[in-house]
């Protein structure tokens, strides 16, 4: 310092410097968070691919490859009641999940109901 800025600059320019230190940790700690996530859901992608690979050719449904994809599928009431052409809501609920969704499964899927041509 050498009594070339006063006490008070100097107060002011150390509070500024811990302050820009403060943010730089906590965002050097969101980062590590962050990527962390990503190699968590990496992991689980990675798995899915090796699961995957076993059913490549797959000459037909079995059960047993069934409950490898998928956990559950709800079929629903039709949008029309006693319509032959009106198909029925169904959701998908696939047995690989990610890290980040506390338990809900990855992909959930809501078909639409196709009409149906005579």
């Amino acid at each position: 310092m050498s009594g070339r800025i006063t006490p008070e600059r100097y107060d002011s320019m150390a509070n500024g410097y811990e302050q820009e230190q403060a943010d730089k940790k906590r965002e050097l700690q969101e980062l590590a968070e962050s990527i962390e996530r990503m190699d968590m859901r990496d992991k689980c992608i990675q798995q899915f691919i090796r699961d995957a690979r076993q059913y490549v050719e797959m000459p037909e449904l079995t059960p047993e490859l069934l409950r490898v994809f998928i956990r559950r599928i709800e079929v629903y009431e039709k949008f029309e009641k006693y319509s032959r052409t009106a198909g029925n809501p169904i959701r998908i609920h696939y047995a690989f999940r990610l890290p980040e969704q506390e338990g809900i499964p990855a992909i959930e899927v809501l078909a639409q109901p196709t009409a149906k041509t005579a």
